[in-house]
């Protein structure tokens, strides 16, 4: 393997080492308290700018130094987590580059978290790939005698496997404890699983503010997802949501 020539990081090292680490935290705030903050349509930046600024300091789609890895872990965790991630993506398929790989960034943050399973994804690989997506919509599939949805979307300009969430409510991590705080107030995540199993509450149209939630954008392309069970009823409340 061709020896990889590290930046120097005397030159502005505080610099560029806290710009990633903002950017690395921003990242993984969508991954905490079971993804609840997670949209594919919202995290699309931070991961683009984390991987650019990975790429041009040559920490991309190569194996990392351990000592260089100690060194940014002890001042940089939340960077040293995203390194750490882009390594382990990298592993498993190293002829190819992370940017063209068939599985986005998201998945190992997913997988590092024990939000999912990473021994599935070479079978939700399959699926997607037999797919021939145009646009990115969710998968049904059956994996391990278990229902998943497959969530797909744009990531360099390809359609990527972002994630696998189980649809058994009981054994899903996604799902948290109903309270009369969060029961009108989904996640992206919950939204998709409620969806996929047919149970939405029939009186969402008016109970949920979509938009101060910020699902408006996730909730037209979900209602676009033929596949989805309760595809018709989330364009009902699209359609009441908007003025």
């Amino acid at each position: 393997m061709e020896e990889i020539e590290y930046p120097d990081w005397t030159i502005d090292r505080r610099c560029v080492l806290q710009k990633l680490e903002n950017i690395a935290k921003d990242y993984i705030h969508y991954f905490t308290y079971q993804a609840r903050y997670y949209q594919p349509m919202v995290v699309i930046w931070s991961r683009d700018e984390l991987l650019k600024r990975l790429d041009a300091l040559h920490l991309l789609n190569c194996e990392i130094d351990r000592l260089f890895f100690e060194r940014i872990s002890q001042n940089h965790p939340h960077l040293s987590q995203c390194v750490h991630a882009a390594e382990c993506l990298w592993y498993t398929n190293p002829e190819i580059s992370i940017q063209e790989s068939d599985v986005s960034l998201d998945w190992m943050m997913f997988s590092l978290f024990g939000l999912i399973d990473d021994e599935i994804r070479d079978r939700c690989l399959e699926i997607v790939r037999a797919a021939k997506l145009n646009q990115p919509r969710t998968l049904l599939a059956e994996l391990q005698g278990q229902q998943y949805r497959l969530i797909t979307d744009w990531d360099n300009k390809q359609i990527k496997l972002m994630t696998a969430v189980p649809l058994n409510v009981l054994r899903n991590p996604f799902m948290r404890e109903t309270t009369p705080q969060n029961q009108y107030a989904p996640t992206y995540l919950e939204l998709v699983t409620r969806a996929s199993c047919d149970s939405l509450p029939m009186n969402w149209d008016i109970l949920v503010d979509w938009g101060a939630l910020g699902l408006l954008e996730e909730l037209e392309a979900l209602s676009t997802d033929i596949s989805l069970p309760s595809a018709e009823y989330l364009k009902y409340c699209l359609k009441t949501s908007i003025p």
